[in-house]
């Protein structure tokens, strides 16, 4: 079966900062106890303005704790310069691998 390549296609918006309960189909191990933190593209677009490669997009660092009680959920954007900025503008202001971004200088030097 080839590999679905769509995960890498996804655009998350928001965060989930308060845990989620998660359904668990099976059983966890009763060893399994701790968290379980992935770090991969998030947010692919600010405004109007989208990324052109997978390597730009703005990290999401999302947290699958296991506990007796279960499994949770919880995920937030990585709060790095380029996100910040890009959300400050609602575009993508900061350059990135594959993507230029755009010019908000103002002034003479700016245009």
């Amino acid at each position: 079966m080839p590999y679905d390549f769509s995960t890498w296609d996804r655009n998350c918006l928001e965060e989930q900062v308060t845990p989620l309960a998660g359904n668990v189909t099976g059983t966890v191990p009763s060893w399994l106890r701790g968290s379980y933190i992935l770090d991969g593209p998030g947010r692919m677009t600010f405004g109007e303005s989208e990324f052109n490669h997978i390597f730009d997009g703005s990290a999401l660092l999302q947290k699958f704790t296991f506990e007796e009680t279960g499994v949770t959920f919880a995920s937030r954007f990585l709060q790095s310069y380029a996100y910040t900025s890009n959300m400050e503008h609602q575009q993508i202001v900061v350059s990135e691998f594959g993507t230029t971004g755009k010019s908000v200088a103002k002034g003479k030097l700016g245009k």
